[in-house]
């Protein structure tokens, strides 16, 4: 297919997007069109991952999750300032 010319870290994400794409499969096994969305999925990343501005985008949109094999910076960043807050808090819910 020559994907690896115009993204040449592709097969980074090859097997987190193969292993969701596995998981959310609907018949026993992987079905030729589950593998092309494994592929657009990669390509998909790989674009997100040359644009700020897209991945904001995907992220203001709540579409994080829908990008199989994607892990979004600022969903991090948001869980982990929750968790900051919840443990300056204490267990009481109280400063």
């Amino acid at each position: 297919m020559g994907l690896t010319t115009t993204f040449p870290d592709i097969q980074d994400y090859a097997e987190g997007v193969y292993l969701a794409a596995d998981k959310n499969k609907k018949e026993k096994f992987l079905r030729t069109c589950d593998l092309f969305d494994a592929i657009e999925h990669c390509q998909l990343i790989c674009i997100l991952e040359r644009s700020l501005n897209l991945r904001k985008f995907v992220h203001n949109q709540k579409g994080c999750h829908r990008v199989y094999g994607f892990v979004c910076g600022f969903c991090l960043l948001e869980k982990l300032q929750t968790l900051a807050i919840q443990d300056s808090e204490g267990p009481s819910g109280i400063h």
